[in-house]
């Protein structure tokens, strides 16, 4: 009885895997997991990073607005209503100038030196108070960036507001007369005018610096706008390329390992259909992900799959070789016999190609028997299948059909070379002394196939036989045909 031991795990079904063949795993693998985990790890970085600029820039284009609206917009109102009463001031200035010099004539529509003094008087005291609220604007801008622009607006400021308490004391020497109603002095009223015209070079000059200073600021937004989306469009690109490229790499790693164990499973399964052995090249998947865990389980199922196989290929050359081989001598059996000599009439009548059998029996093997015990008969029957297997050719296949009776199959051979190669084989055996036993021959009878005719194995075995008769009868140690 044959016992068959299983390599499958009962617990699992599974076959073992042999430990010392496995590899050893790193302790931190890219999984597909962290792959992707890392590729979104890459991404919200962008995005953080985004994020962050955008809060920052924006952070100080809230300071930068702040102080716009706390400063300069102020400021340039300021400006602007110091521009509109000065310039109500000149107009109650020259009209002043002109009645203090009779210029205009005495009419009801037109107003009296000293209203027209009073209204001169009420927008020098408007056009200071703006001077003065727009002095401490510029002033507290000494606290931030713009601090060297506020200076030069402060100082501005300051020059004008002297400019007018100049001209402040001299509508104070003015006063005493218009009110008197005395005529006024033409010397103090040409340094009026030259003061007058100083101021308003001042004034210009304010001008010009807050708008400068306004200009600046457009320009300073416009370029944080322009950076803004600049950079925001350089981060959202390198997140979409980067991301792009990661991505690609990742589906491309997996796909090519995927497409290996495809492969691989394919070219073994096509093995198997095909009864085929079984690639031995290793799964190469470089890769500490699930996919490279399960090519590396894979080749370990495929290794012992091969070696499963080996064993089952091992085992059935066994099978047949106990199924065609006679146990005692190593010579085929009659099942074999039966096997080849069809496959051989067959080759023959296609190929009209020659072929002989030659049947052989041992002379007076049944005395050795009795006389010598079996142990010596079967060492006969060893002796002459080991000579008689030296003795013919490489195509010529040799059958033990009974006790001491066997058959030569020599295709491409003819009769008369199957006579010569009988009586090559009896000379191996005559001219050689058994041991124990001393001389052994035997007789051999020859016989060819008809492949023309309606032969068949029944009709050329018979022949064989007869002629192995002839041989007996005409006193053994000798080749008929």
């Amino acid at each position: 009885m044959i016992h068959y031991t299983s390599e499958f795990d009962p617990a699992t079904g599974e076959p073992p895997m042999p430990s010392a063949a496995e590899p050893s795993r790193p302790q931190f693998q890219w999984t597909i997991a962290r792959k992707v985990g890392g590729l979104s790890a890459v991404l919200i970085f962008f995005t953080l990073l985004l994020l962050i600029y955008s809060i920052v820039t924006l952070y100080r284009m809230q300071g930068e607005i702040g102080e716009i609206s706390r400063l300069d917009l102020p400021l340039t109102e300021l400006t602007n209503q110091m521009e509109i009463a000065h310039l109500e001031r000149q107009i109650a200035m020259d009209m002043l100038l002109r009645l203090a010099r009779g210029e205009l004539p005495a009419n009801p529509q037109h107003t009296p030196l000293q209203e027209t003094h009073k209204r001169l008087q009420r927008y020098s005291a408007t056009l200071n108070e703006r001077l003065s609220v727009a002095a401490t604007i510029a002033q507290a801008g000494y606290a931030t960036p713009s601090k060297v622009s506020f200076m030069a607006i402060h100082q501005a400021l300051q020059e004008m507001d002297s400019v007018a308490r100049k001209q402040a004391e001299r509508f104070a020497a003015m006063a005493d007369d218009i009110e008197a109603g005395r005529p006024l002095n033409v010397e103090l009223l040409a340094k009026v005018e030259d003061q007058e015209t100083a101021l308003d070079h001042t004034l210009e000059r304010l001008i010009d610096r807050v708008e400068s200073f306004t200009e600046r600021d457009v320009t300073l937004l416009s370029a944080h706008e322009s950076d803004f989306l600049w950079v925001n469009a350089i981060l959202g690109a390198s997140a979409v390329v980067l991301g792009g490229i990661l991505t690609g790499l990742v589906i491309i790693s997996i796909r090519s390992n995927i497409f290996r164990i495809t492969r691989h499973v394919s070219d073994v399964t096509q093995a198997i259909v095909e009864n085929r052995p079984i690639p031995a090249a290793p799964l190469s998947v470089n890769s500490s992900d699930e996919i490279g865990h399960l090519a590396e389980r894979l080749s370990h199922l495929v290794d012992n799959l091969s070696s499963n196989f080996q064993k089952r290929d091992e085992l059935s050359r066994h099978l047949k070789k106990v199924a065609t081989t006679d146990a005692l001598t190593g010579a085929f059996n009659r099942v074999k016999w039966d096997e080849d000599q069809k496959l051989a009439m067959e080759r023959a009548r296609r190929g009209h190609d020659a072929l002989s059998v030659i049947m052989l029996d041992i002379d007076h093997f049944k005395s050795v028997n009795d006389t010598y015990g079996h142990d010596v008969g079967d060492a006969v029957l060893v002796e002459t299948v080991k000579r008689t297997q030296q003795a013919i050719r490489q195509i010529d296949s040799f059958y033990r059909t009974g006790g001491e009776e066997f058959i030569i199959l020599a295709p491409s051979t003819d009769l008369d070379q199957a006579r010569i190669l009988a009586d090559k084989i009896r000379l191996t055996m005559a001219d050689t002394p058994f041991e124990t036993v001393g001389a052994v021959t035997i007789s051999l009878g020859c016989a060819q196939f008809d492949r023309d005719g309606d032969d068949d194995v029944e009709k050329l075995l018979k022949r064989a036989d007869q002629a192995l008769y002839r041989a007996k009868e005409g006193g053994r140690n000798q080749v008929c045909a």
